[in-house]
Order: structure tokens, then C-alpha cells, then sequence
């Protein structure tokens, strides 16, 4: 499928990839999971379908060699810790003329899942190790990347700021509403393109638990506390 989607002008293909079975029943954890990896495709896929793609999974990614050796290979970016994937989908965006384009597939690859909270944590912690590093190679998606990180915060700090009297639990509740119904978007449309519509009784635990999720492994990703093949990165 991936090769398949290789048009004179693309240069890489984004595969579409899932961790949890389909019927299989997971757990809480695998679901949360896989919730939240589903929202990240569909992100990846919605991105690159508006010739603006910002996301990709590298155990389903496919490039041409041509486009790798024009932006030097890994070179830019082997002192990274992880993200190589993404972080060459950028150095292909901001230095060729390459497109990068998403592929559904008829056979997704399956990531495996983590075995417990604390795996999933410092595995998202190590993916945001890598956004301080896309204000070189995309600006605009820094900014977005800290735009997300500033209302999440904001939204897990709003028990204080309405005792302190800086805001009411009105404005709070509905800031909180918008949020989830904006991330209920994104899950229904991904769900709906990627047929995982049986992951939907997670959905309001993820969103529930998005914000601080979010907040806790970004401060963890920015400081570099985290373990990645049981180095330790302080």
C-alpha cells in the first residue's frame, strides 16, 4: 500500500499503524492507548491530506532515497535521543520540494502496546523531548505544540485560578467543553476512516485525563527525564 501511493512528486508516506486488536476487549490502559494513538493518526492523516503534514509513526513510514540523501540523511538530527520519524518528515518539509502524503492501507500495522501507566508516560514523555526542536525546523508547529501544552495547563491549574478569583467555573466548564468536543471530532472522524469504532467506550477517559496526561509529559519531555532501551536522559 505504502509504495503504491509513491507519485512522481512524493517523497515520503506516512503508513497508518494501531496498537490494540480490534475485538480483542483491551484493558484500560491498552485502550486509553489506543485512543490516543488513533487521534495522533488521524492528526498525521488530516495534516498531510491539506499538503501540510506535521506527523508520522516510523513503524509504518516509507521514503524515497533520493529525498533522504537531499536533506543529508539523519545527519541534522542524530543527536536525538528518538523522533527520527517525524523529525525527518520536517527536514524533508522545510528543505525540498518533496510532498508527503498519508496512506489508510488495507492492513495496518500493529505497535505494540505498553505494559504499564508509568511505560506510557515516559514513552510520551520521550516523544515531547523533540517539540523545543521543531521551533528550527517548523515554527508554526512549535507554536501550535505550545498553544496545546498553554490550554491544557491552563485547564489543569482552573481549580485554582477560580479560588484565587481570576476566573469562574463557568468560563472553566466551558473551555472544558469546547476542548472535548473538539477532540470528540477528531476521534469520530478517525475512528470512522480507520474503522475502530469499537474504541469509543475509552474516549471520555482520554479526554477526561488529557489535559494533565499532556502537561505531565511535557514538562517530563522538555527536562529529559525519561528512559529510552534503559538509558536514563536527566
Amino acid at each position: 500500500d505504502l509504495v503504491g501511493c509513491f507519485g512522481p512528486e512524493v517523497g515520503m508516506v506516512v503508513g497508518y499503524s494501531e496498537t490494540a486488536d480490534r475485538g480483542g476487549g483491551p484493558g484500560l490502559l491498552r485502550g486509553w492507548e489506543a485512543v490516543d494513538f488513533l487521534c495522533l493518526m488521524g492528526s498525521a492523516a488530516g495534516s498531510a491530506g491539506h499538503g501540510r503534514a506535521l506527523g508520522a509513526s516510523g513503524q509504518s513510514l516509507a521514503f524515497r532515497k533520493a529525498a533522504f540523501e537531499e536533506v543529508g540523511g539523519y545527519e541534522r538530527v542524530k543527536h536525538r535521543v528518538s523522533g527520527d520519524d517525524v523529525l525527518l518528515l520536517h527536514l524533508l518539509r522545510r528543505h525540498t520540494r518533496w510532498r508527503v502524503v498519508f496512506s489508510s492501507g488495507a492492513a495496518p500495522v500493529k505497535h505494540p502496546a505498553v505494559s504499564s501507566w508509568h511505560d506510557l508516560l515516559n514513552q510520551r514523555a520521550r516523544w515531547a523531548s523533540n517539540a523545543p526542536y521543531q521551533l528550527l525546523l517548523n515554527p508554526a508547529f512549535f507554536l501550535y505544540l505550545l498553544n496545546s501544552f498553554c490550554l491544557n495547563l491552563a485547564i489543569v491549574v482552573s481549580p485554582l485560578l477560580v479560588q484565587i478569583g481570576l476566573t469562574s467555573w463557568q468560563w472553566v466548564a466551558g473551555i472544558w467543553l469546547l476542548k472535548m468536543l473538539a477532540d470528540a471530532v477528531l476521534f469520530t472522524r478517525a475512528a470512522e476512516q480507520f474503522h475502530r469504532r469499537d474504541l469509543q467506550r475509552f474516549f471520555p477517559w482520554w479526554a477526561l485525563t488529557l489535559p494533565a496526561y499532556t502537561v505531565y509529559a511535557g514538562i517530563l519531555g522538555v527536562l529529559g527525564w525519561f528512559t529510552w532501551k534503559d538509558i536514563g536522559y536527566t
